[in-house]
């Protein structure tokens, strides 16, 4: 249940209104991808794991610290779920890639697109600023 009044303040952020109506910045979804290698075989799992819980707007927390490689299948998924999550009003961002996937991410320019952060506790920290 969101706890949010009619008039779009959350009392659990005090007095503050969010600024992008519809995200609960304080309660982001942590998605742990625990997929090593993101392939063409292993890519439906990933898909899966994105798909939009069906609650709204969401804040989705990508924990890719445990994948160590990401095929062209991979980059596009994490794009479309990204893409999916701004058209609900939501956003998706990354954390924790190692420098292989790092790497691919810049070369392929969704760095530019999809915020990456080095942990989950970074990502939390700078949406909760953000949203302030």
């Amino acid at each position: 249940m969101d706890p949010r009044r009619q008039d779009g303040v959350d009392p659990r952020r005090g007095d503050g209104v969010d600024p992008r109506p519809g995200i609960d910045p304080v309660d982001p979804v942590v998605v742990p991808v625990e997929i090593e290698d993101i392939d063409e075989l292993t890519a439906p799992e990933l898909e899966d794991l994105l798909q939009p819980a069906g609650r709204g707007p969401e804040v989705l927390i990508v924990d890719l610290s445990r994948v160590q490689f990401m095929s062209s299948t991979g980059i596009r998924i994490l794009v479309m779920a990204w893409r999916r999550a701004q058209l609900m009003g939501g956003d998706l961002v990354i954390t924790g890639c190692s420098d292989l996937v790092a790497r691919v991410l810049r070369i392929c320019g969704v760095d530019k697109l999809i915020t990456c952060y080095p942990s989950v506790t970074d990502a939390r920290r700078a949406l909760t600023v953000s949203a302030s």
